[in-house]
């Protein structure tokens, strides 16, 4: 027995259809107008940073990589 009448179908259907085109238009923007890094650790230390970045007041990870980079891009080089 469906769950689902046919009207609920097509319109579940719809709203599928809605959001896969919205994640693509989202996901093309990203990759125009992003680069990305991907970078893997050793098991264990993600939680270790989670927990350093969030204790200097970072949101997030992203947030506190790119105030690590800014930070270094400004040190002279040695």
């Amino acid at each position: 027995m469906d769950v689902l009448t046919d009207q609920q179908k097509k319109e579940f259907e719809k709203l599928r259809k809605s959001h896969e085109k919205q994640l693509k238009r989202q996901n093309e923007y990203i990759k125009n107008n992003y680069d990305r890094f991907g970078f893997a650790l050793p098991k264990g230390q993600k939680a270790i940073i989670e927990n350093h970045y969030k204790s200097r007041g970072f949101k997030n990870i992203t947030e506190y990589i790119k105030a690590l980079i800014e930070n270094d891009l400004k040190t002279p080089a040695e």
